[in-house]
């Protein structure tokens, strides 16, 4: 009701309460986006993750799980991303190696 008297009041909206009503239900079902804004400092972080990517054709002709390794600097969002075919640790670590090669960082 107050959203209603709202608008007649200030835009003097010529509406019924009722199609208020039903845009106000219609837009709570809506399920609000949730995002969280990161600040971060030049060099002080980075994320990580592993996204699967499906199945890739060897040159042998055979079909392999691959996934993608992405370390995204999370300042510049600069990015580094790797094709790999397990999540081992030995595999986490050498792709760690790899990213900070790549973008001029320390090892």
């Amino acid at each position: 009701m107050r959203i209603y008297q709202d608008l007649v009041r200030e835009f003097g909206f010529q509406g019924s309460y009722d199609t208020v009503k039903k845009y106000v239900v219609k837009i709570k079902k809506s399920p609000p986006k949730a995002y969280m804004v990161l600040h971060s400092l030049p060099g002080e972080e980075a994320q990580v993750d592993f996204g699967y990517i499906g199945n890739i054709k060897l040159p042998d002709g055979k079909y392999k799980k691959a996934w993608i390794f992405v370390m995204e600097l999370s300042y510049s969002r600069y990015m580094y991303v790797q094709i790999v075919f397990d999540q081992s640790v030995s595999t986490f670590i050498d792709c760690h190696k790899k990213a900070f090669k790549y973008f001029g960082g320390v090892l």
